[in-house]
């Protein structure tokens, strides 16, 4: 297995009281393309998972599983 420096970052996490959901902004390493979406948007695209660092990818999962936990109730 290869280990490959992450091509995006989360630049920023915020509440949209809208969505009633917590919105992230990833960042494509060394450029100005920022994606905005909510965590279970994000985590439906694989590519962009595996482009993240491990702690950005299980940032992004553990939101979208908390999220989903909590429409259950």
């Amino acid at each position: 297995m290869q280990l490959t420096k992450p091509q995006y970052k989360i630049v920023m996490r915020e509440f949209c009281n809208q969505l009633r959901r917590i919105r992230l902004k990833i960042q494509k390493q060394d450029s100005e393309h920022i994606i905005i979406n909510t965590a279970d948007q994000l985590s439906l695209n694989k590519t962009l998972i595996n482009s993240l660092s491990q702690e950005d990818a299980h940032c992004i999962g553990y939101i979208a599983g908390y999220e989903h936990a909590l429409q259950k109730k």
